[in-house]
């Protein structure tokens, strides 16, 4: 008799995680950088902080040949790096374990408890890095690198407290797979693989790896082909989990002109995504537009989980522009990835060279001052955080105009906040 899990979720009692030192982050170790023990040969089942694997020690020893190493750490003096340096001092590869014979693949997962609830019905995303992978083949005493996305690697999640009791006969659901999500290029010959879901509210522990389900067998040929065909084992390297509310805080009102184009990709490409599009209010579409009338805007990001709309900015349109140069009135350095950093916006059209840009306490004492190209003030007094409140801020700076330099000289307010 084989065990389905519902995807319908039943409600259990919330018990709290300890994560004081993980601030507001819903998966503990998401990089696999903490430890319990130090891998050294083949994992143990409590080597990785916060992280547990789905199969027992018992059926690893016996199913995966002897030279399978899941978890790798730059903490064993033997272990060769040859990852990436953006993946962090811990990596991971993900078992696949394929019956050649009835061309299915089994159960083999990693999961973690949350750290703190979801808000039901609202909208969150899920991404993890993947880069590649070697893979030891001992009758040629060779490694080979694999470079691929496992289109059947998935994700799902778990309201019931048994995640510790499925096997890799258990048939599982998955909420969606590598195939169904967005894949984008990032540093370091690196991929990041997202995806978003609506939550239940009842979610307590994240599943990530391979489900054995109903549905029709995947070519996984992909992950290494001539040892996958030899053997039914491979593996896919995951590291560096993002989970998060999803938003679209786009900052700040702007003023432009009537025939500029104005990107916001910017706020848009945080997440990797399936199919998606953008809608402005006005039925404009896309993410880079033209306002031909000032008034508040707001965008939409249509997702296959739902739409997520922005924060509503107020563009004024002027038909002859003289304002070359935006400078926000607020910014919040928390380290939240928003708005953490204080800078004018140049305009695009023109040559504009910055003189003197420097932002003063309401005593009048200096506490940032620009100095070379791409210089933002993090909010920071000498390494301290900067207390919150107003600030104002001086800039001096040189457009090119035709053939001559014309200077100018701007100031205002700025809201510290946090």
């Amino acid at each position: 008799m084989r065990l389905k899990i519902p995807t319908s979720f039943l409600f259990l009692l919330w018990i709290p995680f300890p994560a004081s030192i993980y601030a507001q982050s819903f998966i503990a170790n998401p990089g696999f950088e903490e430890y319990v023990l130090c891998p050294e040969g083949n994992l143990d089942e409590h080597q990785i902080a916060d992280w547990n694997f789905s199969f027992p020690p018992s059926e690893r020893t016996t199913d995966i040949p002897w030279y399978y190493q899941s978890y790798h750490h730059i903490c064993d003096r033997d272990v060769s790096v040859y990852w990436k340096p953006v993946l962090g001092n811990g990596v991971l590869r993900v078992p696949f374990i394929y019956n050649t014979t009835t061309d299915e693949v089994k159960t083999a997962l990693l999961w973690t408890q949350l750290l703190r609830p979801f808000e039901k019905d609202s909208l969150y995303y899920i991404e993890y890095t993947t880069a590649p992978n070697l893979f030891y083949y001992p009758p040629d005493e060779t490694f080979y690198q694999t470079w691929c996305v496992s289109p059947t690697l998935s994700i799902s999640l778990m309201d019931e407290t048994i995640p510790d009791s499925i096997d890799r006969e258990t048939f599982l659901d998955p909420l969606f797979s590598a195939e169904e999500s967005g894949v984008a290029a990032r540093e370091a010959n690196t991929l990041l693989v997202g995806n978003c879901f609506r939550a239940t509210g009842e979610e307590q522990y994240l599943l990530f790896g391979y489900f054995r389900h109903d549905r029709i067998p995947k070519d996984e040929r992909c992950l290494g082909s001539a040892i996958n065909e030899r053997f039914g084992y491979a593996t896919t390297l995951a590291d560096n989990f993002r989970l998060e509310k999803m938003k679209l805080d786009i900052c700040c009102d702007k003023i432009v002109c009537g025939a500029d184009l104005i990107d916001f990709s910017e706020y848009t490409n945080k997440y990797v995504l399936p199919q998606t599009t953008f809608t402005w209010n006005d039925g404009v579409e896309g993410v880079k537009r033209t306002f031909s009338q000032s008034g508040a805007y707001q965008l939409t990001l249509v997702a296959p989980c739902g739409n997520v709309r922005s924060n509503w900015i107020d563009i004024e349109v002027k038909s002859v522009c003289n304002t070359t140069v935006y400078v926000p009135n607020a910014f919040s350095p928390n380290g939240d990835g928003w708005n953490d950093f204080f800078s004018p916006n140049l305009s695009q059209d023109f040559d504009i060279k910055i003189i003197r840009f420097a932002v003063f306490n309401r005593w009048g004492q200096q506490v940032y001052r620009y100095h070379s190209t791409d210089d933002v003030w993090d909010g920071k007094i000498k390494g301290k955080e900067a207390p919150i409140g107003v600030y104002t801020w001086l800039l001096e700076y040189e457009v090119q105009i035709g053939d001559a330099p014309v200077q100018f000289t701007e100031s205002g307010d700025l809201t510290l906040i946090r």
